[in-house]
């Protein structure tokens, strides 16, 4: 069975790089992503339009590859989680996350007894036809299944002690846009109260032995948060990379079809 080397190294101290599959349902993306060199790409759910199915054919053709591919729910609900999990997907993202009870709940539908309460549905997504004993299955997936709270919101920064001293986060990612909304300064992420409250969030996280991570389109920002102690590191998506790309690319024919002077 697979082991997730992103989760690994998150749990060992180290750093993973990923990025966000929002627009195209390709199976082709997990190879290309880590061909690039990704370590995990999450699959948004929440503000796109993706099908079980389609988690289920990307994260089958992820499977052979070190590519880890969790998958951002719409929202913290066993039914959500657990299939997401199910068709085979190797972690989760839980958006809006503010206080303890929806964490213990997204921890119980991610993972099985006896650290939650998810019902036993493995496939051969999972298993690849193997045959393999209930408890190794068990013990294996719960070692391997990574699960993300978003910290996205001023109420969810006053309670992080409350939030990530729930046993099975493993990581808290800030979704710095929605809290700038929160905070009452929209867009402005360099905002010294938006600074300050993703501050609160790495201390938090070194307290509670849980990853610190942030979602940024801005390279130098990443770069700087990292330096702050940002471990899980989200570097924009699949539809800005290549739009990203292509219009350098154009940009620079173009320049070069101009007549010369």
């Amino acid at each position: 069975m697979k082991v997730d080397k992103a989760r690994h190294t998150l749990a060992a101290g180290g750093c993973a790089i990923g990025t966000m599959i929002s627009k195209f349902p390709s199976a082709a993306l997990p190879r290309l992503l880590a061909a690039a060199g990704f370590d995990f790409a999450v699959i948004d759910t929440e503000h796109s339009h993706f099908s079980f199915g389609d988690i289920q054919d990307i994260a089958r053709t992820a499977k052979p590859t070190d590519l880890s591919v969790f998958v951002r729910v719409t929202d913290a609900e066993y039914h959500l989680i657990a299939r997401t999990l199910d068709v085979g997907a190797e972690g989760i993202m839980a958006p809006r996350v503010e206080d303890r009870e929806t964490v213990k709940r997204v921890v119980d539908a991610a993972r099985y007894a006896p650290i939650g309460k998810r019902g036993y549905g493995i496939g051969t997504i999972h298993s690849d036809y193997q045959s393999i004993a209930a408890p190794e299955v068990i013990r294996h997936m719960n070692e391997n299944v990574l699960v993300i709270i978003q910290i996205e919101s001023k109420a969810a920064v006053e309670r992080l002690d409350d939030l990530l001293s729930v046993p099975g986060v493993d990581v808290a990612m800030l979704g710095v846009m929605d809290l700038s909304l929160s905070l009452g300064v929209p867009g402005e992420i360099t905002n010294p109260a938006v600074v300050e409250h993703v501050k609160r969030v790495i201390e938090a996280c070194g307290r509670h032995g849980v990853a610190p991570g942030i979602h940024l389109s801005d390279m130098a920002a990443l770069k700087k948060w990292h330096d702050e102690g940002m471990r899980c590191l989200m570097f924009s998506s699949e539809e800005k990379i290549l739009f990203s790309a292509a219009a350098a690319a154009v940009q620079e024919l173009r320049g070069h079809l101009r007549p010369k002077k």
